[in-house]
């Protein structure tokens, strides 16, 4: 069993053997954890630019939908939600990936 192990390090060795076990583990809400700036895990992996470390997350089946919407909806300290984030980035891939989990949602930055 996996014990506080970087969650960060199990994303970007795309294991999905690890995710899924340290999902287990711990509570899956752990996902929504934010740092001092408000960031979760989806931010980070965004703002250092690993796209394809978004889409192995999101494409996780045993992680619910309802909780990869709330990932994709919380906003940081800056009013910034993932997908803000990614158009920002001008990512178009990225940003479809995201919309593609957020039917008839209304994300506004009312921070920006």
């Amino acid at each position: 069993m996996i014990q506080k192990q970087d969650l960060y390090e199990i994303i970007t060795t795309y294991s999905d053997e690890k995710l899924n076990e340290y999902l287990k583990a711990i509570n899956h809400t752990d996902l929504l954890n934010q740092d001092e700036q408000g960031n979760i895990m989806l931010h980070q992996l965004i703002n250092s630019e690993l796209y394809y470390e978004v889409s192995f997350l999101l494409k996780r089946n045993y992680i619910e939908r309802e909780l990869k919407q709330q990932m994709i909806k919380t906003p940081n300290n800056y009013g910034d939600t993932a997908l803000h984030l990614a158009v920002k980035k001008q990512n178009t891939d990225l940003v479809n990936l995201l919309l593609s989990f957020l039917t008839g949602m209304n994300l506004q930055n009312y921070v920006n």
